[in-house]
């Protein structure tokens, strides 16, 4: 399977992957490709190998990959971290020039991007699992409060009325946890 373009870049938000650094002995000295994967550097390397539209003479090899639970973003940062060391080239290419003396100060600017990345990750999960817990506490204490108690008749006030108070309120906690889902899904 030839490599397919990405519409945006916005599209690996929030997906696990690799950000990675490609060589290639067909490029100028000290150029390298970087970016990321939702596979391998390697995968990615052979994908543009294959790829009989890139143009680029030599071979793609993998010199350096880190996972990541959100490559889009890692590889944002990374761009921005590097961004002294950026090829002049057609915006959007990926390229970067790294001497071989600074090649271990790359690596390791893509490796503590990707760590702060997934910290992040981590985080936001764990803040929206603490959210779901206290919402269905809350959702028990009104399903415990409406089970205690009981829905009399009223002459002043119908019996629909009361009963469809006493199924609203557990319904718009339900319906705060799917948008708060929603929410960290749609990043």
């Amino acid at each position: 399977m030839a490599y397919k373009r990405y519409l945006s870049y916005e599209q690996n938000m929030g997906v696990p992957g690799v950000v990675y650094i490609l060589k290639n002995s067909g490029l100028a000295p000290g150029w390298v490709k970087m970016g990321h994967s939702r596979y391998s550097g390697s995968k990615r390397a052979k994908d543009l190998n294959d790829d009989a539209n890139t143009g680029t003479p030599g071979s793609f090899v993998c010199i350096y990959e880190h996972k990541t639970q959100d490559c889009g973003k890692a590889e944002k940062e990374a761009f921005k971290a590097l961004s002294r060391f950026r090829a002049p080239t057609k915006k959007g290419q990926e390229y970067f020039i790294i001497d071989n003396d600074q090649i271990d100060y790359a690596k390791r600017i893509i490796k503590d991007v990707c760590e702060r990345v997934d910290i992040e990750v981590i985080n936001a999960k764990e803040k929206l699992e603490l959210e779901k817990k206290k919402i269905e506490a809350k959702t028990e204490e009104i399903l415990k409060i409406k089970k205690e108690t009981p829905i009399t008749s009223n002459p002043n006030t119908n019996d629909w009325i009361l009963k469809f108070i006493s199924y609203l309120i557990p319904g718009i906690f339900w319906l705060a946890i799917i948008l708060k889902l929603m929410g960290l899904l749609s990043k």
